[in-house]
């Protein structure tokens, strides 16, 4: 979708993004292709990022676009919740 290509190519490239994802793994899923993770998380829509714990409890989640500057302080909270 136009909002996730955006989000691959400005948001999560941008420095203070990638310094905040250290400790983080991610996993970009494509929910056309693989339909049962979107049902399993419900995800009624994307860009949607979930951030899971190690033990995969839901600790954080966003829906739509955000650039970096929005998007830095849901990574800060979901890493406390870690």
């Amino acid at each position: 979708c136009g909002p996730c290509k955006k989000m691959l190519k400005e948001t999560y490239t941008d420095p203070s993004i990638v310094s905040r994802a250290e400790g983080f793994i991610p996993v970009y899923v494509d929910i056309d292709k693989q339909p049962k993770i979107a049902e399993k998380y419900n995800i009624p829509a994307v860009p949607t990022v979930i951030f899971l714990n190690s033990k995969g409890k839901e600790i954080g989640r966003n829906q739509g676009f955000k650039d970096a500057a929005k998007f830095g302080p849901i990574m800060d909270e979901a890493k406390k919740k870690a």
